[in-house]
């Protein structure tokens, strides 16, 4: 799975913008604040997913496209759980665990499982350090 995170597109859209030509140095100046402004917009979000729907469909595709999760996808799904942490999303962290634990289920994966219990202990601990309670336990 291939990961490019709002900041990396930012970055390189800031690095396009700044280097497009134009006719005086305050348009390139507008440029680059214009595409700063349109990625903070977009939020926390999981390869571009905002919306829920949207990351329950890149989740389904990443299941059912390997026998085991590599460790830099386990620490992209980590962060973006996380940042909704930090967001105050519970919401959509409950959302995502749960559906994750549900598809998961179907696929009787040790592996997948295993990643599903590191993911959801990380996000847990930073809940419990945030805000001094816990998410609902998901079964696995």
């Amino acid at each position: 799975m291939t990961v490019i995170t709002g900041t990396d597109i930012g970055d390189a859209e800031a690095t396009r913008a700044s280097t497009s030509s134009t006719s005086g140095p305050m348009d390139s100046v507008e440029t680059i604040t214009d595409v700063s402004r349109d990625s903070a917009s977009v939020g926390v979000n999981l390869c571009g997913a905002v919306s829920i729907h949207n990351v329950r469909i890149l989740l389904r595709e990443w299941i059912s496209s390997t026998p085991a999760p590599q460790a830099e996808d386990e620490e992209v799904l980590i962060s973006y759980l996380q940042d909704l942490v930090m967001d105050k999303n519970l919401e959509q962290v409950d959302l995502v665990l749960k559906f994750m634990a549900r598809n998961l289920k179907q696929q009787e994966n040790d592996n997948w499982l295993t990643s599903l219990h590191r993911i959801f202990t990380q996000t847990q601990a930073l809940v419990f350090h945030l805000y001094g309670s816990r998410l609902a336990s998901i079964s696995v």
